[in-house]
């Protein structure tokens, strides 16, 4: 098995096309069609770094005590809980923007829970978050754990011996977002061999009077995708989706990720 101090991991899923459905999808029996995008997709990388100081403990046991069933006048019953903390950080570098996390599980005889928490290390300060993204890393991180509860410990408990950090890539096509701001300041005209010549992932490009991020999206399901990829690399990361056997024919490796793609669909 891959050590996961030293393990990678990145999971596509294509954008999509509505040819049908819109809202009325949400209320059954409705349903939608949709077309995969060739070549639009979001990406989602997962590795971990090891020996990242912290400014808090990564793992703490605290005790738990309870009166038994049969009254006050019994002795408590103490449950012990362990409490496994590790740091994530989450890249999105288009949008300019690093979130930092804890990780935190909690387990005892009769329990576990996972939570995301805001994180500030030193240098660290004003940290932002993103409910969108904590959402999904959350459930799928409490479906990871249901599915495998003591792989999922082994796992975090090996990234706790080393005092590693979860380290969160994302990244989007350029055809997510529109690219004329960029074409315009670089002379480019509109069309399709200049768009598809530029660099892959651009920045999102900033105003320059208030500083904020500008964000046209093309409505190709950049947030869907998001939401794919990165459900499927923690699945993946965590040995839910089994790694692939890995091939030195190139066109092996094209095939390989295709089955990904399709299996995300």
């Amino acid at each position: 098995m891959t050590k996961h101090d030293d393990k990678c991991v990145t999971v596509s899923a294509p954008g999509k096309v509505l040819i049908a459905g819109g809202y009325l999808v949400l209320e059954k029996p409705n349903i939608g069609v949709v077309l995969a995008a060739k070549g639009c997709s979001f990406h989602v990388t997962i590795t971990s770094f090891p020996g990242k100081s912290t400014t808090e403990e990564q793992h703490v046991s605290t005790s738990t005590s309870v009166n038994d069933a049969a009254g006050d006048n019994t002795p408590t019953q103490s449950i012990e809980t362990a409490t496994i903390r590790i740091p994530m950080d989450v890249h999105s570098p288009q949008f300019r923007t690093i979130f930092h996390y804890w990780i935190e599980c909690q387990s005892n005889e009769t329990n576990e829970t996972i939570q995301i928490l805001p994180r500030e290390d030193e240098g660290q300060k004003n940290n932002t978050s993103n409910t969108f993204i904590e959402q999904t890393i959350i459930i799928a991180l409490t479906f990871i754990q249901r599915h495998n509860a003591a792989h999922f410990l082994n796992v975090l408990s090996a990234l706790q011996s080393t005092r590693s950090t979860l380290a969160v890539k994302l990244r989007a096509d350029n055809d997510f977002y529109s690219q004329v701001q960029y074409m315009e300041a670089h002379g480019l005209d509109l069309t399709p061999g200049n768009i598809s010549s530029l660099p892959n992932f651009l920045p999102c490009p900033v105003d320059a009077q208030t500083g904020a991020l500008v964000v046209n999206k093309t409505g190709m399901g950049s947030s869907a995708a998001l939401v794919t990829s990165l459900v499927g690399a923690l699945l993946r990361y965590f040995d839910v989706i089994p790694t692939l056997p890995s091939s030195d024919d190139d066109d092996d490796d094209d095939d390989d990720d295709d089955r990904y793609r399709a299996l995300l669909l």
